[in-house]
Formats: structure tokens, C-alpha cells, sequence
């Protein structure tokens, strides 16, 4: 007979030698419960460093030199990321839910986004680098339209650092150089950048080269009789031993 073991105030908290004996000879519900059990898992815990980030306009969020897309959060507000050594975490910062995961990239500029992601309606600045692409040359904006086209806000990335090279290049570089990323297809910025510091640098030489030319004939420079005579004009008057 199994006698139940009972605390002062009269509540059930086991049973006693003979009930474990019971068990481990088969009676009792021990195979039930191991049924249960769930396998322990092989790896240890995963180490992690927790930060805050902004979600930006494009919808994603930056991590390193890399980004990934945050979507279901809202556009400019901050949610929780959770870097572990391989993959990047998302949380909801109100819920405490996690939202999104990525595998970690380790590729400088690389977006870890899928296509439903992409966010293409125009926002104020989308407008604001169409215009200043607009100022550069036609080429210019036509390039930054397909990439909105094609890449969405995602694009606005390349478009921004399009539009800043004019600070340090010619307009008429972008724009040879925007024509021809039209019709070849590139869209890298990278190679743009190339590109464009190419054509500024053939143009250098160019100048250094003319520079360095020695021009015998030009509107302003006199035939060599001319001189000639100038000069016979001047000895003849007696002007130079005069001066001496």
C-alpha cells in the first residue's frame, strides 16, 4: 500500500519509500512523464550584444557596414538588435517580440532585404535628390529615376552619393558618366565613382600635356621676319650702342 506523505497543514508533498519502489520496478507513471522530456539541446548559449537602432526611410536599419530590412516596424522609430556571431536579431522594443532575423553579412554596403520589402512610393527626400540630380544634368536625373524605379528607397543610397560627387568632381564628368552607366546598365556607385575619377584624371593629363607643348605659331605671336626687321630697325639707329 502507497502512503502519501502530508506537511503540517495537511498538503500532499510525495510519497513515501515504498511508492519509489513501486515506480522503479515498472507501476506508476514514470514512462509517461519521460514521454515529455524534450532532448537537451548540443550547443551552449549564444552570446549576444543588444544595441538601439533607428529604422531610416528605406525601411532598414544599420548594423556595422551593412543593413537590414526592419519592416514590420515603423519608418524613424527605434527598435531593439540583438548582434549574435552569426545572425542579426530584430525585437519589438514595446512588445519584446522579435520581428525580423537576418544572417549576418559581412560585406561592406551589402542589404539584406527581400523584394515585398522595398518601399517605392516617393518620399520628401526622394524628391529633394531627384531635384539636385535635376541641377547636375539630364543624365544625372535619369540615372537616379532608375534606380528609384528599380531599387526603390533602397536606390536613394546610390542617388545620394551620386549627387554628392559634385562637390568634388565636374558636372560634365557626372554627366558623360551618367550616360554611359545609362546605356551599359551599371547601377553599382562603386564603379561610378571610378568612372567619374577616370575622366577627371585623363583630363588632368590633357591639361598637363597642352601645358607642356611648346606652340610655334599662334594669333598673338608675329612671323619670325617680322622680328628680323625689328631688330635691324633697331641697330641701325645706333639704339644699342647708345645704350651701352
Amino acid at each position: 500500500m502507497i502512503k502519501q506523505l502530508v506537511d503540517p497543514l495537511g498538503r500532499e508533498v510525495g510519497c513515501n519509500a515504498d511508492s519509489w519502489s513501486n515506480e522503479a520496478s515498472g507501476g506508476g507513471d514514470v514512462s509517461e512523464r519521460e514521454a515529455l522530456l524534450i532532448p537537451l539541446p548540443l550547443i551552449g548559449f549564444k552570446y549576444f550584444r543588444q544595441e538601439t537602432r533607428k529604422v531610416s526611410d528605406d525601411g532598414t536599419i544599420q548594423v556595422g557596414q551593412s543593413y537590414y530590412a526592419a519592416l514590420p516596424a515603423p519608418l524613424h522609430q527605434e527598435v531593439i538588435v540583438r548582434i549574435y556571431a552569426d545572425e542579426i536579431e530584430i525585437i519589438d522594443p514595446h512588445r519584446m517580440e522579435k520581428i525580423r532575423t537576418h544572417h549576418k553579412s559581412h560585406r561592406a554596403g551589402e542589404v539584406k532585404m527581400n523584394p515585398e520589402d522595398r518601399i517605392f512610393n516617393p518620399s520628401r527626400q526622394t524628391d529633394y535628390l531627384l531635384s539636385k540630380a535635376k541641377s547636375i544634368g539630364p543624365n544625372t536625373r535619369r540615372l537616379c529615376d532608375l534606380l528609384f524605379e528599380e531599387q526603390g528607397r533602397i536606390g536613394q543610397r546610390r542617388m545620394q552619393g551620386i549627387v554628392n560627387l559634385a562637390r568634388r568632381y565636374e558636372t560634365c564628368h557626372i554627366e558623360q558618366t551618367a550616360h554611359e552607366a545609362i546605356e551599359m546598365g551599371l547601377r553599382s556607385y562603386k564603379a561610378f565613382c571610378r568612372l567619374v575619377d577616370i575622366k577627371k584624371t585623363k583630363e588632368s593629363q590633357k591639361s598637363v600635356d597642352a601645358a607642356s607643348i611648346v606652340r610655334q605659331e599662334h594669333e598673338l605671336i608675329r612671323p619670325a621676319t617680322d622680328y628680323g626687321e625689328f631688330f635691324r630697325s633697331i641697330c641701325g639707329q645706333g639704339t644699342i650702342s647708345s645704350r651701352i
